[in-house]
């Protein structure tokens, strides 16, 4: 653990739209808390402090609002590195730089609250802001550092598989503000109508449009969707680990649906719970919340093969699309209709999670309508089975005997592979070219900077020599002035010794 506690920020609102209720875990207080408690980060200054500005960097502390003590962040070598680019990519917004109802959140949750808005003049946004509470900060601190190293991996690359973080907004007291909020939030480009894959899922939405896939006929299953979702959702965590960087809250409500992006139509949300497993100290790795519909049995990232608790995230979200009848549950488990949540936390569990038993099984419940036929269709139709069983590899109980999510987009077929491939070089390249651009903007710095140690030194050296020069001439004239008296006083003594004789 840090001997120094950093100190933390805004928490992340569940979700992105106002259309659609918050994740159901946070509601019916069964937020899994992995690996350890939270430390007790401790309150240094009740002054406000702006990030407005050079001075802000790298961001040593925070305006907490009304009644909120600015918390310290301890910053790193590797951090200030971050924020050295970061400082040069982001932006750094003041409240009047957005048109924003600050005080009309339009959505809020346990952790924080979302606005919408725009930059003025420019692009539409996203901000989140935080609730004022300990657990919270925490998770907005990691959610803030992980953005700021996707965005700033992703070099220029206009479409990435999760949000784009343009920077960083604050509050003034100046302005109204809801008072259990922190003044600082977390600014991203707003992309599509902020509904989510699960908004899509719950109904009236078409999500094969969406997706842009071409549905191969009428079924009961929605087979060639789930293996989009599946494909997309994974090539995301080939990226995303790549640079060490485990979400560890997969799930159809933090994936949002951009229709008008053809490259990458899901985007993961919603960093809060993640950890950089990169990080020195495994940042945010004691602090996170999970969905136990979502949530692979072990809860914890395991330190041989940490992916694989997303991939497990992944399989479920495929079984979630392609059972259009495991519809998502309620506040409770006797929500209407709401089979996902009973099958993912009971029911799976019970089976050992043998998910082609539980498959033979409810196939033959003819009670149960549709979810039995959409059952009997996965035990009887043969292009199916390649689905189910990736689908019975990545939600494997023993993470020993799951995937990791390079092997999984393998079994997805050639296509996926080769297109996890291509975006890998995509990714590589721009990463490489950022590298490039940064390294030219160091060079170009280097290069300022030794031609103004240059012009400096000259310069000095100038005035030394002009220095000297006035030294010489004002020793030469003290010099003089010096042999003037002498002068004088030999004058002087030749008169007095002469008058002496005449008398």
């Amino acid at each position: 653990m840090r001997a120094a506690v950093a100190a933390l920020m805004i928490g992340s609102a569940a979700a992105w739209s106002s259309t659609y209720p918050l994740p159901d875990h946070h509601s019916r207080s069964s937020v899994v808390k992995t690996e350890t408690t939270c430390m007790r980060a401790r309150a240094v200054s009740s002054s406000s402090s702006s990030i407005h500005g050079s001075a802000s960097i790298p961001m040593t502390s925070y305006s907490l609002g009304s009644g909120g003590g600015a918390r310290a962040h301890s910053v790193g070598r590797q951090d200030r590195r971050s924020f050295a680019k970061w400082k040069a990519e982001l932006q750094f917004y003041l409240a009047q730089d957005l048109n924003i109802n600050w005080n009309k959140p339009a959505a809020a949750g346990n952790f924080g609250a979302v606005y919408y808005g725009s930059v003025k003049g420019g692009e539409s946004v996203v901000v989140k802001c935080p609730v004022l509470e300990e657990f919270s900060l925490k998770l907005f601190d990691t959610e803030r550092a992980v953005n700021i190293k996707l965005t700033t991996s992703a070099g220029n690359l206009e479409s990435v598989p999760w949000a784009k973080m343009l920077g960083e907004v604050n509050v003034p007291e100046s302005i109204s503000f809801p008072k259990n909020l922190a003044r600082i939030g977390i600014v991203w480009r707003k992309e599509g109508d902020g509904s989510t894959l699960e908004d899509y899922l719950s109904g009236g939405k078409d999500p094969y449009r969406a997706l842009g896939i071409t549905e191969s006929g009428r079924q009961a299953l929605r087979p060639d969707l789930s293996k989009n979702v599946m494909g997309q959702m994974l090539i995301a965590l080939i990226q995303m680990q790549d640079k060490g960087i485990m979400h560890r809250d997969i799930k159809p409500s933090n994936t949002l649906v951009v229709p008008g992006d053809r490259e990458h139509p899901l985007k993961i949300i919603d960093f809060g719970s993640s950890c950089d497993w990169n990080d020195p100290l495994k940042k945010g790795l004691g602090d996170a919340t999970c969905d136990p519909m979502y949530a692979p049995p072990e809860k914890t990232l395991q330190f041989l093969g940490p992916g694989k608790f997303d991939v497990y995230s992944v399989g479920m979200m495929g079984i979630r699309v392609l059972f259009p009848s495991l519809t998502r549950g309620g506040v409770t488990q006797n929500w209407p209709g709401g089979y996902f949540q009973e099958f993912a936390e009971e029911t799976l569990p019970k089976y050992s999670w043998n998910f082609r038993q539980w498959i033979k099984d409810t196939a033959e419940r003819k009670e149960l309508g549709k979810l039995a036929e959409e059952c009997a269709q996965a035990s009887e139709d043969p292009s199916v089975a390649p689905l189910l069983d990736l689908i019975c590899k990545l939600i494997e109980k023993n993470t020993f005997s799951r995937p990791t999510a390079q092997q999984a987009v393998a079994q997805l077929g050639p296509e996926w592979a080769a297109r996890a491939n291509i975006e890998i070089k995509i990714k590589k390249d721009a990463e490489a070219a950022q590298k490039r651009e940064d390294e030219a903007r160091r060079q170009e710095a280097a290069k300022r900077a030794e031609a103004e140690r240059r012009e400096r030194d000259a310069a000095e050296l100038e005035e030394n020599k002009r220095r000297k020069q006035a030294e010489d001439a004002a020793l030469q004239a003290s010099k003089a002035e010096e042999q003037r008296l002498l002068n004088l006083i030999g004058s002087r003594d030749s008169k007095v010794g002469g008058g002496e004789e005449n008398w």
